[in-house]
């Protein structure tokens, strides 16, 4: 694995917990006696299959959301029918405990449709059965481990960034065994974390032995690490033996820090192993047991009288030996003001900023958003707890306005990154709004009405975040408003693997060049891939 990913929050899917025990229960919402005029009705049925057997799923919950809801469960032949369905457009969704719903490969959160008419052929649903990972933990003596964490994370592009999405993590028993289920499939990468080879011990103890971090099969880092491939329905096994080594403590002084701080300890690929903290007073730290290498420590203060925060951060060599009293000094995150020019006379114009990391290595928020200081609800704008490093400025505006530009200290953000070096004080960002903004209508053509395409419009400018969209076939979508200037249209089969915050990854496909002058309104129509061009107007 050539890239190192960092690791950010995921949102957990959430399944239906009870199935009721009838064999077929049809819901609707409030329906009249009579159909209106001009809205015709009809019956649609259909099947929920294991997506890897392909055997009919019993029992499942089919739900249909559009102009009406309704919902039904399968019989034992794994079918539905849902009659009295209004005509239009609905999004089907099948739940069953033990399985995922098969999602289809888009890249987006935006389900698939289909259309109730005359014509409507029989749905067919697919739901993928859960997975499972076990395994062994023990030492070079063939002796179990036990209280060893193992933790599943896996490779995905979020938002167009690469990154590392947590899973699920699980503890070895007495024997050394764990296991883990309700795993959706695909590839993880499993790593047992750092643990002390003796449960009990005390920041008094200054050296001592740990099981060192490792990546399965026995990879030392993520640059080594090798993806598991678990497929659908199945428990797949991850057996780790590991060699205890010496470990040692790093301590010192840092300050400010009158309410304590917290420790972050990371790997030298950025990952985090250890945390600690220290309590208000003379500002001592200590870390946890740390073996030879390279490392580095992060610092934030857990608050202090007067609202504030500090930030430090210190590299440190281990080398075979303790290293005692290293001075950290921790300087103030700074509050970055916002100032919107050419918007609305009263009020706060509707306006969404904020700062993405450039850094694939850091831990925990990555991202920082422009809001109200609590402190003055009556003030400007403001970004608070952005660290120290290298971030893009997005940046987007809505009702009449769109965003012109955003600036800070004399330097324009379409082409360069806000850099906040440690102890700064940045200068405000300026966001300059202007009203005469370009609309852009999508369209898509296709005989296939329940066909659709994944699009992803970029800006020539940094400060436009790339927006990826859907259209479906014969359904109109307004892209808002957008700033007048050049712009290029990727139409693509699969955006899930596409890592489009990238520049680099979108060099090789083709686009529709796209200018939008001010106040114009533009059509775009779009073919579904492979049956013909895009044309704009």
């Amino acid at each position: 694995m050539g890239s190192i990913w960092r690791f950010s929050t995921v949102a957990a899917l959430s399944l239906c917990a009870g199935i009721c025990t009838a064999q077929v229960v049809n819901y609707s919402g409030p329906l009249t006696s009579a159909n209106p005029a001009g809205h015709n009705r009809y019956t649609v049925s259909g099947s929920v299959v294991n997506a890897v057997t392909g055997e009919p799923v019993r029992r499942a919950l089919v739900r249909l959301q559009g102009p009406e809801q309704h919902s039904a469960f399968t019989g034992a032949d794994g079918r539905f029918e849902i009659p009295n369905v209004l005509e239009g457009s609905y999004m089907p969704n099948a739940q069953r405990p033990g399985f995922f719903e098969e999602q289809p490969r888009n890249g987006l959160i935006q389900p698939r449709m289909f259309v109730v008419s005359a014509s409507i052929a029989p749905l067919v649903l697919k739901l993928s059965p859960e997975s499972a990972l076990q395994g062994h933990a023990g030492d070079d003596k063939g002796e179990p481990i036990e209280d060893l964490q193992i933790q599943l994370v896996q490779p995905q592009i979020i938002s167009g960034r690469r990154s590392l999405q947590p899973a699920q993590m699980a503890t070895t028993d007495e024997n050394g065994d764990f296991l883990i289920e309700g795993l959706q499939p695909g590839e993880y990468l499993v790593r047992s974390l750092q643990r002390p080879v003796e449960e009990l011990f005390n920041v008094f103890q200054h050296r001592g032995e740990v099981y060192p971090q490792r990546y399965y099969p026995d990879a030392v880092d993520l640059s080594s690490a090798q993806p598991l491939a678990i497929r659908p329905g199945e428990t797949a096994r991850a057996d780790f033996k590991l060699s205890p080594v010496p470990a040692f403590r790093v301590s010192g002084v840092a300050g400010p820090a009158p309410n304590g701080a917290m420790i972050s300890v990371e790997d030298e690929t950025g990952q985090e192993v250890g945390m600690n903290s220290f309590g208000p007073g003379n500002g001592r730290w200590v870390t946890p047991l740390l073996p030879s290498g390279s490392w580095t420590i992060s610092f934030r203060t857990n608050g202090a009288p007067n609202g504030g925060e500090y930030f430090g951060r210190v590299s440190v060599n281990v080398d075979n030996a303790e290293v005692r009293n290293l001075q950290v000094p921790l300087a103030s995150v700074p509050s970055i003001p916002v100032q919107v020019l050419n918007g609305p006379e009263t009020g706060q114009p509707n306006l969404q900023l904020r700062l993405i990391s450039r850094s694939t290595n850091q831990n925990g928020q990555s991202e920082f958003y422009a809001g109200i200081d609590q402190k003055h609800p009556s003030g400007p704008l403001v970004i608070q707890g952005a660290l120290p490093g290298n971030y893009r400025v997005v940046a987007q505006a809505g009702g009449p306005y769109c965003v012109a530009s955003v600036s800070s200290g004399g330097t324009d953000f379409s082409n360069n990154d806000l850099v906040i070096s440690p102890g700064s004080n940045p200068a405000p960002l300026q966001v300059s709004l202007r009203s005469d903004c370009a609309e852009l209508n999508l369209q898509m053509r296709s005989a296939d009405t329940n066909a659709h395409a994944s699009l992803l419009l970029v800006s020539d400018s940094n400060v436009f975040e790339p927006r990826p969209m859907m259209v479906q076939a014969g359904a109109s979508f307004g892209g808002g408003t957008l700033p007048p200037g050049n712009y290029r249209l990727y139409t693509v089969a699969d955006l899930s693997n596409l890592e489009y915050m990238n520049p680099e990854a979108l060099r090789n496909l083709s686009a529709q060049e796209i200018t939008l002058a001010p106040n114009q309104k533009a059509t775009v129509t779009i073919d579904v891939p492979g049956e013909g061009g895009s044309n704009a107007q």
